[in-house]
């Protein structure tokens, strides 16, 4: 009876002494070239940095993205 509890209380405190949580980071998000804009999760966002288009050397299909939507980078010049 007695080994039970000092069992009990060893896996309780083992459960109470685990790594403390960290803050979650921001994902890469990744679309692709549709058009003019970038898109992403069927959703376009506007290009931050570079192009999306043909012209500029980029096009429909060609992989874009950036940490969050208001950082998306684009890889047309």
């Amino acid at each position: 009876m007695r080994a039970t509890t000092i069992v009990f209380a060893l896996m309780a405190s083992v459960a109470l002494a685990g790594p403390a949580s960290r803050p979650v980071k921001a994902r890469q998000m990744e679309g692709v070239c549709n058009g003019s804009s970038c898109n992403v999760g069927g959703i376009s966002w506007g290009c931050s940095t570079g192009k999306c288009t043909a012209q500029s050397g980029a096009g429909d299909g060609t992989p874009c993205g950036g940490p969050d939507y208001e950082s998306i980078s684009c890889p047309g010049s």
